[in-house]
């Protein structure tokens, strides 16, 4: 009896350990290439995994974290020269996986990440198609790996995003994405994301990981403080990597701490510099907090970028910004000449390049106040964007919109100094009188109130507004569906959820 009971004893030693799943072993050797890749430090990273491949040659780990590396290097370091090959490389290395044991919960989860990574990037590289059948894909394996397996860790981390970015589709297009079986409930996907999160504590390079697939299921809701809120509570310098910092960086910004996020941000990119690596969005983001704080260098990182980037992303939106910045500082003649480059490129794909879209069809002239204004409390420059506006009389305004906008932007001046009903009345005027315009000044001016009216716990007054923000009629564009995604989100807070354990 004690024989059989040493045996199985055996058993369950032996089923639970990793080495039973050897051709998907994620080996500390493995988590340390993650992190380099993380810290775009790819020649570190490619050295690691040689070196551990040599160890354990069958391992398919290894090969996921090489097309991991080839994908950051082509989406970050914009290495787009090597896009095709890594398309071939990325098939070889699935019909390499079909050998490997497909029986294992690691097969599927590893080859679903594999899978929504490519689609990603085919999806940024103008491939809408190919990404989208890869995305179909991966929810499909990652689906059957959750009936089968239900309490498999790496499950959590690709399913959570995908219940976050499925259920934060427009309504508009959400029966195409039902019809290929892509629903997803947010709050489950949050859920997910941060039982994942816990479970790989201790283990740097997938905690790491983690906290980037969180920001980016926040940033899907376009809810960037609940972003602050989580990072504030588990960003640690001494593991932080360089991707992490700058979203980190990113969601400083996006929440109006425009100084914290440039501090960071220059660590960051003195880091890059250090290295050798030209890291675009660092650039482009302290142009960005620069433009915030009206500083006269602001156009230094987006000329840069335009002369230098293979990209074609961001292009409209470096010309836009610059386009204000030179309106800003007085040069009309540059401010002409930018807005005009934005048509020059192609269609818009990021949500920044589809803004710029929409701005440059903004009616002449151009109110320079409500520019200066707008980007000053956008950096949470509340006094100096008030004094700019003292001498600005929204009723002598032609343009019905710029008086909306500057109702908007002082009811946003007297919610950060508390004054809850100057503010509500601001925010009134800016709703009441702005919904036959197709800008989106009514609606961001109902999620404003809104979130006024949470902050001093008139959730009921913040629901409705919260509705009325979804439902006020403005033009369809970038701006509306991310005032309608943030106002679902608020929306849910007020029913109890907690995304932020």
């Amino acid at each position: 009896m004690n024989k059989l009971w040493v045996f199985f004893q055996l058993l369950i030693i032996l089923l639970a350990s990793p080495k039973l799943f050897a051709f998907y072993e994620i080996t500390k050797e493995c988590e340390m290439a993650l992190m380099e890749i993380l810290n775009l430090r790819m020649d570190k990273a490619h050295d690691r995994l040689q070196q551990e491949r040599l160890k354990s040659p069958d391992n398919c780990y290894i090969d996921y974290l090489e097309n991991y590396k080839e994908m950051v290097e082509i989406f970050v370091l914009e290495d787009k020269s090597s896009y095709n090959a890594y398309l071939e490389k990325f098939d070889y290395r699935l019909d390499k996986m079909e050998e490997k044991d497909p029986s294992t919960p690691y097969y599927r989860a590893i080859r679903a990440e594999m899978l929504a990574q490519t689609g990603l990037l085919n999806v940024v590289n103008g491939d809408e198609i190919s990404g989208f059948i890869k995305i179909v894909k991966a929810n499909n394996l990652l689906k059957k790996n959750f009936k089968d397996y239900p309490d498999f860790y790496l499950n959590k981390k690709l399913f959570g995003v995908f219940n976050v970015g499925f259920g934060n589709i427009p309504a508009s297009v959400r029966w195409a994405t039902n019809l290929f079986g892509l629903a997803g409930d947010t709050e489950d996907g949050f859920t997910y994301l941060n039982t994942y999160k816990k479970e790989v504590e201790g283990r740097p390079g997938l905690f790491s990981e983690s906290l980037i697939y969180l920001i980016f299921a926040y940033q899907i809701c376009a809810d960037y403080q609940g972003a602050y809120e989580m990072l504030k509570r588990n960003y640690t310098p001494s593991i932080s990597t360089t991707l992490g910092t700058y979203l980190y960086a990113n969601t400083l910004d996006r929440v109006g701490r425009t100084n914290e996020s440039l501090e960071l941000l220059a660590l960051v990119n003195t880091k890059n510099k250090e290295m050798g690596i030209t890291f675009y969005p660092v650039l482009l983001l302290i142009s960005n907090g620069k433009l915030k704080r009206l500083d006269k260098d602001a156009d230094l990182n987006w000329l840069i970028y335009l002369e230098n980037s293979k990209n074609e992303n961001f292009k409209k939106e470096a010309c836009n910004k610059l386009s204000l910045y030179y309106l800003i500082h007085g040069n009309k003649e540059k401010y002409e000449s930018y807005k005009n480059m934005v048509t020059s490129y192609d269609k818009a794909v990021m949500r920044p390049d589809r803004e710029a879209d929409v701005d440059v069809d903004r009616l002449e002239p151009v109110s320079v106040e409500l520019v200066k204004a707008q980007y000053l409390v956008a950096g949470s420059y509340f006094s100096r964007a008030d004094i700019i506006l003292e001498d600005f009389d929204p009723e002598q305004q032609q343009e019905i919109a710029d008086k909306i906008q500057y109702y908007l932007i002082k009811g946003k001046i007297l919610s950060a100094g508390g004054r809850y009903d100057q503010a509500m009345i601001y925010f009134n005027k800016a709703i009441d009188q702005g919904k036959k315009i197709p800008e989106h000044y009514a609606a961001e001016a109902a999620l404003m109130a809104g979130n006024l009216a949470k902050k001093f716990d008139c959730y009921a007054e913040a629901s409705d507004y919260f509705k009325l923000a979804q439902n006020i009629d403005c033009a369809n564009n970038v701006y509306r569906d991310n005032i309608q995604k943030k106002a679902k989100t608020q929306l849910r807070y007020i029913k109890g959820q907690d995304f932020n354990p």
